[in-house]
């Protein structure tokens, strides 16, 4: 439980804080629940009046009174058939209006969510990014930003309104036939917790192999393409070739395990729901005859799966996605919070008036390795002069032209720009 709580705070942290539109959209749930259930609560009586009708006259005799409606079946029906139209219609158009807030509440959320972690990356340590792979932050600007979006807020966005309105439904149909509703509901339980236990490991695993994979995927595509030249020279393209085929069917392996684990618990509470149906017709016709009663309930509960089924589905499937999405958002959590940009070490955009630049008793060394790449580097350039660096590869070179542009600290020593010690604009 406590896992389930820390992953719903990294996704919220991910999403930002745009209370007004969460509010737009929790009251469109408010009202697309409402409607949900004055149409589908219609269903029952409306079916009364077709098998039954004495029954259900006396059942909403105070209705028909108070409205002074006549008490005639035919002309109730037609005007509870055009009451459950419109009902119908409107549900319709506030399903399109919650989508379409939903859609694009998520692609913003995506947008700014790669906003934030470009802004991450450009604020880390130098040394930080030449130890990683170009094509990790591209993955994970591009695919995993999607991904979070689309596979992780989107579903659990559209979850949370079918819980608004399947609340409802499962109230009405507990007060209806709470026996039907208790068989139907436990067997629904069972099966699916069943399931995400047996499966929670596996798609786990699936999901953050499948991330890894996708890394691969691009990192050897980018080699095989900026190395192009010296790969036709060398004739090494075979080599490129099977390392990119590796990583892609280690991905379809993984993805396909994730595809159809998500799919399985549809086919399941399809299954279950005719099971129960079956079950319900056989203990109704071993004990008396069809009554109409019976045929009132299932047309009652078979409208009402027809809308609580999708949301079983969807809930089912995105216990599988978060479980498989759940590499995704550690990263970007990480990714995220791990860097935040400091705006006095930041470079200011303004042009500096050169006069000199010095080192002083200059010193770097990585913090895993005993060795000094430079050691006590001492040298005064001052406007005007030229000055050229000569070595062999591996001297020091680059890593001196990094700690003299601000990119990387030396471990000793001090540098100074007119005069003036220079800091760090990524530490």
């Amino acid at each position: 439980m406590k896992e389930i709580f820390s992953y719903l705070r990294k996704i919220i942290s991910l999403s930002g804080s745009n209370k007004l539109r969460l509010l737009t959209i929790f009251l469109i749930f408010v009202m697309q629940a409402i409607i949900e259930l004055i149409g589908i609560g219609l269903i029952a009586p409306y079916l009364e009046l077709i098998f039954n009708f004495e029954q259900s006259v006396d059942r909403v005799a105070w209705f028909v009174e108070y409205f002074n409606l006549p008490i005639n079946q035919k002309l109730l029906i037609q005007y509870t058939s055009y009451l459950l139209l419109f009902i119908f219609s409107v549900k319709l158009l506030v399903a399109i209006l919650l989508n379409y807030v939903i859609v694009n509440f998520v692609q913003n959320r995506r947008l700014l969510l790669a906003m934030r972690l470009l802004d991450s990356y450009q604020s880390m340590p130098y040394s930080e990014y030449k130890h990683k792979n170009s094509s990790e932050y591209i993955y994970r600007i591009q695919v995993l930003s999607y991904e979070y979006a689309n596979v992780v807020l989107a579903p659990m966005l559209r979850v949370i309104g079918d819980l608004t309105v399947g609340l409802g439904l499962i109230i009405m149909l507990v007060i209806y036939n709470p026996s039907v509703f208790i068989m139907v509901c436990m067997a629904f339980v069972m099966i699916i917790m069943g399931y995400d236990y047996l499966t929670n490991s596996t798609v786990k695993s699936a999901g953050a192999e499948c991330n890894l994979s996708s890394e691969k995927m691009i990192k050897h595509t980018k080699e095989a393409m900026t190395g192009f030249k010296e790969i036709r020279v060398l004739g090494s393209e075979a080599y490129f070739k099977s390392r990119l085929q590796n990583a892609i069917q280690e991905f379809i392996k993984n993805m396909t395990k994730v595809q159809l684990l998500t799919l399985v618990p549809k086919l399941l509470i399809e299954w279950i729901f005719i099971v129960m149906l079956v079950l319900l017709v056989l203990s109704d016709f071993r004990s008396y005859e069809l009554s109409n009663y019976l045929l009132t309930t299932l047309g009652l509960f078979g409208i009402a799966a027809i809308r609580l089924l999708p949301m079983f589905n969807q809930m089912a499937s995105m216990l599988l996605s978060i479980r498989a999405s759940k590499n995704t958002v550690d990263i970007l959590y990480k990714d995220c919070n791990t860097h935040k940009r400091d705006e006095s070490t930041a470079s200011s955009g303004q042009k500096v008036d050169f006069r000199s630049l010095e080192l002083k008793g200059v010193s770097f060394g990585y913090s895993n390795s005993t060795r000094l790449i430079l050691d006590d580097v001492n040298l005064t350039i001052t406007k005007g002069e030229m000055i050229g660096l000569v070595g062999p590869s591996g001297s020091g070179k680059s890593t001196l032209l990094d700690i003299i542009m601000g990119l990387t600290l030396p471990s000793e020593g001090r540098v100074l720009l007119n005069t003036k010690e220079l800091k760090t604009r990524t530490d």
